[in-house]
């Protein structure tokens, strides 16, 4: 399993490639996106997530359109 602590310690020590290769190697297989499909006439929105699945890409939105105000802050 990943750990940031443990990253940040192997990249201290040993440099970003070594570091890297723990990530790869502790990242999950697979990552699961809930995709919910609507009932309510919402075509635009299933036709999206259908082609979504079919041509095996990942949508996401655009970080100044998310609802956390901190999310793309820097400091």
């Amino acid at each position: 399993m990943f750990e940031m602590k443990e990253y940040v310690s192997i990249f201290q020590r040993n440099g970003v490639k070594v570091a890297e290769h723990y990530r790869m190697d502790n990242a999950p297989k697979k990552i699961y996106k809930f995709i919910p499909f609507f009932d309510n006439g919402n075509s635009k929105v299933n036709k999206r997530n259908i082609e979504t699945i079919e041509e095996k890409k990942v949508w996401a939105s655009k970080y100044f359109s998310l609802n956390d105000q901190f999310y793309a802050r820097t400091a």
